[in-house]
């Protein structure tokens, strides 16, 4: 996904990088047990490919409720590498699903 955000002028290098990674979160998904991390990548990966926002806001929510805050936390971090045009806007669904998590806590 970095790589996808450092060369986004480029929008084969683009599409190519970020449906890798949708490939490997997959994957990673069906062998790996700590999902939340996992999750909240596949969303902001589905965002930056132009997938709904209810596509997204799914992924964030699958994430477990104990993951929240390190998901919010490390989704944060991501949104500052290589920022793109629409980390903004992904930013908004993160802190609107953030909000739900805390509230049912």
């Amino acid at each position: 996904m970095c790589l996808a955000k450092q060369y986004w002028s480029d929008e084969i290098l683009r599409q190519q990088r970020l449906q890798e990674a949708q490939s490997l979160f997959a994957h990673t998904l069906e062998h790996n047990s700590d999902k939340g991390i996992v999750l909240g990548n596949q969303a902001y990966c589905a965002y930056l490919l132009g997938q709904a926002g209810s596509v997204v806001r799914e992924s964030l929510h699958q994430a477990p409720t104990e993951d929240g805050e390190m998901l919010y936390n490390a989704a944060l971090g991501d949104l500052g590498i290589h920022p793109v045009p629409p980390d903004e806007a992904f930013r908004e669904i993160l802190e609107e699903e953030w909000t739900k998590v805390k509230g049912a806590k």
